[in-house]
């Protein structure tokens, strides 16, 4: 009497188990990159956000208000809000890095900065950077 046999044998099921750890390892690094490229971006408009507020505060209390970064890590201000973090650290990774005469951003009475430069913003996958307008205190991306 034939007996059929029904199940997989042993190279199956280690083939399959390779191919399943390939996969889980392909979708674990890319979901990894995606998620520092958003902490990245993330930094980036949490730096352009701390910007605005420091040209309200100066507009608002009357008074000169200071960006600047330290060991091109931290981000640090002289003003003082009671809703918002005012020193904060860069992702793993990123540096800031600000390009002006006295490596900060001032912004005057009005609100206006003092002077022309650009802030530069590192990361292992690219460099960005922003100047920084005169008169109006925006940020405009060069590429």
């Amino acid at each position: 009497m034939i007996r059929q046999q029904y199940g997989f044998t042993l190279i199956e099921t280690l083939i399959v188990l390779m191919i399943f750890s390939l996969l889980t390892t392909v979708v674990i690094s890319f979901s990894y990159h995606h998620l520092k490229i958003n902490q990245y971006e993330q930094a980036i408009e949490r730096f352009r956000l701390t910007l605005h507020l420091a040209q309200l505060t100066a507009q608002q209390q009357k008074k000169e208000v200071s960006i600047y970064a330290m060991n091109h890590k931290e981000v640090g201000s002289n003003m003082s809000h009671q809703d918002y973090r005012l020193n904060w650290v860069t992702p793993e990774g990123m540096t800031i890095h600000i390009h002006t005469n006295n490596r900060q951003i001032k912004f005057n009475v009005k609100g206006h900065v003092h002077e022309l430069g650009k802030v530069e913003f590192k990361t292992p996958q690219k460099s960005t950077t922003y100047s920084i307008n005169l008169s109006k205190g925006r940020l405009r991306l060069i590429e």
